[in-house]
């Protein structure tokens, strides 16, 4: 019995330390990350799911070895699907929120299927360039 209680007294305060630090405020974990030239590049959607044929944000985050990088580093963010041949039919602004985030808006995936996220860094002397795949449901 003491065993038993234990148990679950442990679990009971593993799961209220979980819980508390899940605020409303709390951005949800990144959906992909990518490593290139010394950068951790993810992304992030803040409506949670890509709607299809309606315009979304992403939020991109990009950090080197020496943490965030500033907000002056040149981001951009486009999407394309490989088997069509084609891109988006807008061309999202990419602002800077604060170093090592920026949101891209409005993206627009008008039809299912393969999708690729191109995020595209400018860092002196380098540019760094990855894609994420990604599958748009009808």
């Amino acid at each position: 019995m003491f065993r038993t209680s234990t148990v679950l007294r442990s679990c009971a305060v593993s799961f209220l330390l979980i819980a508390a630090s899940c605020t409303p405020d709390t951005p949800p974990p990144p959906a992909k990350e990518a490593h290139a030239n010394g950068l951790t590049i993810s992304y992030r959607l803040p409506t949670g799911t890509i709607p299809l044929n309606e315009p979304f944000p992403v939020i991109i985050a990009v950090e080197s070895a020496a943490g965030p990088l500033p907000a002056t580093a040149a981001v951009q963010v486009d999407a394309r699907m490989p088997a069509h041949n084609h891109g988006m039919p807008v061309r999202p602004e990419v602002v800077p929120i604060e170093p090592g985030l920026w949101r891209a808006d409005p993206m627009l995936f008008q039809m299912p299927g393969h999708w690729q996220l191109i995020v595209t860094v400018g860092t002196a002397p380098t540019t760094t360039q990855v894609a994420f795949d990604i599958h748009v449901r009808p």
